[in-house]
């Protein structure tokens, strides 16, 4: 419902599908430790596209805490503002409710920063695993997510490769129509 707002209706069921799809084999991976922190993100997006539309402080507001509490139930909630400023670029009808998002978005990764500050006093008690690498990286990728398949493994990096450079030139689209009006 949400990919319907951004496009046409088959866009939207072509881009659901790999979603449902994938959800069965990815609901075995530790899913339910995720569940809420994938709530939380479905729930921001639609926060921010709301905001984005009506332009309103009380929804910045309300986009702000909800993006503070998700990073404090799961410190990789933050992750989502890049996302998100792709979808207030492709909803925002003016460019100061860019410039709204950038400054919720500003004010939240400094709070989260301070968050981030007092869980370094606690590495102590996670000092016994080892540090992460980029083999290290990989392995979890091609084992865990991929389950040792790698032709869906670089499928999946050209699906994403292809959506940003999709989401890329929508953007430089935007711009070029906007500076010839």
């Amino acid at each position: 419902m949400l990919g319907k707002s951004f496009s046409s209706r088959t866009v939207a069921v072509l881009r659901a599908s790999p979603s449902r799809s994938c959800q069965d084999y990815l609901a075995g991976i530790e899913a339910r430790s995720y569940a809420l922190s994938t709530a939380c993100a479905v729930w921001l997006t639609v926060l921010v596209v709301a905001a984005a539309r009506r332009d309103r402080s009380t929804w910045w507001f309300a986009y702000a805490l909800a993006l503070v509490g998700s990073t404090v139930l799961n410190l990789f909630a933050i992750l989502i503002v890049l996302p998100h400023l792709i979808a207030v670029t492709l909803c925002a009808a003016r460019r100061g409710v860019i410039w709204r998002w950038d400054r919720v978005g500003r004010w939240c990764t400094r709070g989260v920063g301070t968050l981030c500050v007092l869980l370094r006093t606690q590495i102590a008690q996670v000092r016994w695993i080892s540090p992460l690498s980029s083999g290290t990286l990989l392995e979890i990728g091609y084992q865990q997510y991929f389950d040792r398949s790698a032709s869906i493994a670089i499928a999946a990096a050209v699906l994403v490769l292809a959506c940003i450079a999709f989401a890329g030139s929508l953007c430089w689209t935007k711009e070029l129509d906007s500076s010839s009006r």
